[in-house]
């Protein structure tokens, strides 16, 4: 989440603020430091320093305007992606310079609203809910899930995996066809069922411990779900289902990790 956005002038002028928590910080110690440290990064290093660790879960993350002499100071969550806060604030120095060069007058009301205005469309488009209406929005999908994904492993198991089983079985086709067929083929389910499932949850959820959870329940779900299913395909899934569990839980913490990094990269947590 974006804790408070400034836009300054390289020499520290302060052109625009606003804070998005109760506790704002003090602007009179963290307007020099923005710009000192913009100004020796870019003069010094030749290049401007993309963030920097303010602890207590808070960074900053700084984006500048070269043509301007501008930039912009983002103070948020050290969850957030720093690539996606760059962007938030490329877009919003684009629109600011657009709409209030070369006065960047903002003592107005019109346009201070204006300013409110560009921030909240930038905003709402890399927003995200509250955790709990992720939560149950996870929970509805994941069941959706479950059952599509059960009626196609049950069906690919029965059209791809069991028809390419040879009816005699001889130990050279058991060590060389049987064998190899089942293992990759219950591999590839697991990580098609698991893996997706859980990704899709990490996605929604942008919280790595909440799609842990997540993934339990979609395990219990899933189970319950080759329980209730018509047909003995269903029930004999359940066998290799909770023997590759080790794999199973791969699958499923890997997708909800992905899935939780993915959503980084295009919501703010």
């Amino acid at each position: 989440m974006i804790k408070s956005l400034y836009i300054l002038r390289r020499n520290g002028m302060l052109l625009y603020s606003e804070s998005f928590i109760k506790q704002p910080f003090d602007e009179n110690l963290i307007l020099g430091f923005f710009s000192s440290v913009v100004n020796f990064s870019r003069e010094g290093l030749e290049s401007i320093v993309d963030f920097v660790d303010l602890g207590k879960d808070s960074k900053v993350i700084f984006e500048l305007n070269t043509q301007e002499n501008i930039f912009g100071a983002a103070i948020v969550s050290i969850k957030d992606n720093n690539g996606l806060v760059k962007t938030i604030l490329k877009t919003l120095l684009t629109d600011f310079i657009d709409e209030f060069s070369p006065a960047y007058d903002l003592e107005l009301v019109k346009n201070r609203e204006k300013m409110d205005d560009i921030i909240k469309d930038n905003l709402r488009r890399r927003g995200t809910s509250s955790l709990l209406l992720r939560f149950i929005i996870s929970i509805i999908v994941l069941i959706g899930i479950g059952v599509v994904l059960t009626i196609i492993n049950i069906w690919v198991f029965a059209n791809f995996i069991l028809r390419n089983i040879p009816i005699y079985i001889t130990p050279e086709n058991l060590v060389k066809q049987t064998i190899p067929i089942l293992v990759l083929g219950l591999f590839a389910e697991l990580i098609i069922l698991f893996g997706i499932g859980n990704f899709i949850s990490g996605y929604i959820l942008l919280n790595l411990k909440v799609s842990i959870l997540n993934a339990i329940i979609y395990f219990i779900l899933i189970i319950i779900a080759h329980l209730f299913a018509l047909g003995a395909i269903a029930s004999i899934l359940i066998y290799p289902i909770l023997s590759f569990l080790p794999f199973v839980a791969i699958a499923s913490l890997g997708g909800a990790y992905l899935g939780n990094e993915f959503a980084k990269t295009k919501r703010l947590t």
